[in-house]
């Protein structure tokens, strides 16, 4: 082999290597980053399960708490599946009935209890009802509702 030849083939020799180490380097960055891909993935999913049963038996536990025939509550305001106006004026203008639901309901957070009609849109009480006021539901006023605060005029 002649010297040039030998020259070119410690060139090629050296270029090897360096694409070597750096595929390895490449190599180990990507398992590294995949690593820290799957432990956030596990974070992230591992209390993601919904309890179902469990909200079912809460929402009925709050329709029946304001529903007449099922409960001895100063706040029901729903009659044989109607809601009750005059009631619901009471339970609007009434400054403790919110602090009192959530004392008898047991409820840390804050909650906001909305008329929906049959297609499932959220109804806005005007004030034919309420005299001078139209708001969207009952409760947390920090609780915002399409723009709307919860239990404000809008």
């Amino acid at each position: 082999m002649s010297k040039k030849t030998r020259k070119e083939g410690d060139k090629v020799k050296k270029f090897l290597k360096k694409g070597q180490n750096w595929s390895m380097d490449l190599i180990l960055g990507i398992v590294v980053f995949l690593l820290i891909l799957g432990v956030f993935y596990m974070l992230v999913t591992e209390n993601s399960t919904v309890d179902i049963d469990g909200y079912k038996a809460k929402g009925n536990k709050i329709m029946n708490y304001f529903d007449s025939g099922r409960s001895s509550s100063d706040h029901a305001i729903i009659n044989d599946n109607e809601i009750n106006m005059t009631k619901l004026e009471e339970l609007y203008n009434n400054p403790n009935a919110y602090d009192e639901i959530k004392a008898d309901m047991g409820l840390v957070g804050d909650f906001c209890i909305v008329l929906e009609d049959s297609n499932g849109r959220i109804v806005v009480v005007s004030d034919n009802f309420v005299v001078g006021k139209s708001f969207y539901g009952f409760g947390g006023s920090s609780l915002n509702l399409s723009n709307c605060l919860c239990g404000q005029s809008c």
